[in-house]
């Protein structure tokens, strides 16, 4: 996975607070734990991807629409804690 990509933002990021990381900017904007909530979905499904190439993990495939697949995601792990 992309966790050296990541490890910036994790650094950043470790100091702000639980209501921090979930603060929305505007009642339809996504947080920061959104954000990282869908960088993490997407960077999971490209391993995943890479992984069925090399015949190493079967494939999951997505179903739906870009903006249908990104609503699941985010709906899925919206009320997880940011922690």
């Amino acid at each position: 996975q992309l966790k050296n990509v990541y490890q910036p933002i994790l650094v950043m990021l470790k100091p702000l607070s639980a209501d921090q990381l979930d603060a929305q900017p505007a009642p339809s904007e996504w947080s920061i734990k959104d954000l990282l909530g869908h960088f993490i979905f997407w960077d999971d499904n490209f391993t995943n991807m890479l992984k069925a190439l090399l015949k190493l993990e079967a494939r999951v495939v997505l179903s739906g629409t870009l903006d249908e697949i990104n609503a699941k995601a985010f709906a899925a792990q919206h009320e997880e804690s940011p922690a």
